[in-house]
């Protein structure tokens, strides 16, 4: 990997953010509209969770349409690739067989209508924090596995274990903002603030509003 100045960085988080909101919002059509070409998509990114992106061909046209030209001196996947990937892969186990869009842009608007779908967000409504048992037992567990994950490929898998988990619960996520979130952790300089974007979104003290204004919430917010 070559270095990479906060300015490039920056860009980059614009052209992810972009690209990963065009084409999963495409899919996410096509696929609710139950297009064969679509399932099949899905399938293949499923399919990309066990494996790396240099084996998986069919994968490329996706991942790397869209993103700068690296240069041929890495053999490895450029950490702006190794987050698209990963994050193709994780929506196509979100996704599979929901009636409901799994992909769902962020938004918090100060208005009740909030789509709060931060990873930590997330987090947040598989459990109760203030549920200390509940919480410490499984959900917490496997967050605070991922936080402090010395290696990209253990975060991947403690990811996966989480949007198993989102699937089950129907709960969307931004998948764009996840991408972005992916890209960062990659850096030692923005890591940590992504795993307190995180904690800040999972622990927030949120003002009270209605549970039946929130679209795709299957569950009662917490306040």
């Amino acid at each position: 990997m070559t270095d990479i100045t906060d300015t490039q960085q920056r860009s980059m988080r614009a052209v992810l953010r972009a690209k990963m909101n065009r084409q999963i919002a495409d899919l996410q059509t096509r696929y609710l509209h139950e297009e064969s070409r679509a399932k099949a998509q899905l399938a293949l990114m499923r399919s990309s969770t066990t494996r790396e992106l240099g084996d998986m061909p069919d994968m490329w046209p996706l991942v790397l349409s869209g993103l700068p030209a690296t240069s041929n001196q890495y053999n490895e996947p450029s950490y702006a690739e190794s987050a698209v990937y990963t994050a193709f892969g994780l929506y196509g186990i979100h996704q599979q067989s929901q009636r409901s869009p799994m992909h769902v842009p962020m938004r918090d608007d100060g208005l009740e209508s909030r789509h709060r779908t931060g990873f930590g967000d997330a987090v947040r409504r598989l459990a109760d924090p203030s549920n200390t048992e509940e919480f410490e037992q499984s959900t917490l567990r496997r967050f605070r596995a991922l936080a402090t994950a010395q290696t990209f490929e253990a975060s991947r898998h403690h990811a996966r274990g989480l949007i198993q988990q989102f699937r089950a619960h129907k709960i969307p996520l931004d998948y764009a903002q996840l991408t972005v979130d992916l890209y960062e952790l990659q850096f030692a300089e923005s890591a940590p603030g992504v795993r307190l974007r995180w904690g800040r979104q999972l622990h927030r003290t949120a003002p009270k509003t209605n549970p039946e204004s929130c679209p795709n919430n299957p569950r009662k917010v917490i306040s």
